[in-house]
């Protein structure tokens, strides 16, 4: 493995990648609740409906990692599926958040277009964690190496999340429609600009991992599938 990717600055800049989640999280979570049921009115069920469409597909993740495991992009199994991921899941924020103000009724095109934009922030959500966990795999050894990075970097989403909740609150003082659209476009760029800058230079390449994805893509999914998650009881 490269010493440049073990040094302080790589590891620091690394950070940016659950940091990043941490902030597309709140805007998708705290946001969409409270602008949904106590700035519009709107039914609470129709809001936990939208907000429970990332977890429900949270099962994507299984596939997701076979992807990344077995067909790498330009030479890489990770960097390009975490970029890819946070991607999505900004514009998926941006989407969802900047058209719920709008006050749709739930069945309405409007209310659709939320819903794919949560899928999608889903779908990113669950690509970008699946992805850096294992890159984290690929890049520490298993044992005291990789539970500190491991700790870590879940010290710094808690921080992120503690710290991105109340300067959001502060930003959104007072609250309008149009303050909020704003905050949101630039916390969901500044995530995904930050998620790419924390992505690049940071994987490993060896033979090792290089064998590993060929023995990955050998094998096809499903019947891997059924033989180490379905019938594991």
């Amino acid at each position: 493995m490269s010493r440049s990717l073990n040094r302080p600055l790589a590891l620091i800049r690394l950070a940016g990648l659950p940091l990043s989640l941490t902030l597309l999280s709140i805007l998708s979570g705290s946001v969409i609740n409270r602008v949904m049921v106590i700035e519009l009115g709107l039914p609470v069920i129709l809001a936990g409906l939208f907000l429970a469409i990332p977890l429900l597909i949270s099962p994507v993740r299984i596939w997701l990692g076979h992807l990344s495991d077995a067909y790498p992009l330009g030479g890489r199994r990770r960097e390009p599926y975490l970029i890819v991921g946070a991607l999505l899941a900004g514009i998926g924020v941006a989407l969802s958040v900047a058209l719920v103000v709008r006050t749709p009724a739930p069945l309405s095109p409007t209310a659709a277009l939320i819903l794919l934009g949560l899928l999608l922030y889903g779908i990113g959500r669950n690509l970008t964690g699946n992805t850096f966990q294992a890159l984290l795999t690929d890049r520490f050894a298993a044992g005291v190496a990789r539970s500190r990075a491991v700790n870590l970097y879940e010290v710094v989403k808690l921080l992120g999340m503690v710290l991105g909740a109340g300067l959001l609150g502060l930003a959104l003082r007072p609250y309008s429609a149009e303050r909020l659209v704003l905050v949101v476009l630039i916390l969901a760029l500044l995530a995904m600009v930050l998620s790419v800058l924390a992505t690049l230079g940071q994987e490993p390449r060896s033979d090792r991992l290089r064998e590993a994805a060929e023995q990955a893509r050998a094998g096809a999914f499903w019947p891997r599938f059924r033989r180490l998650v379905w019938n594991d009881p």
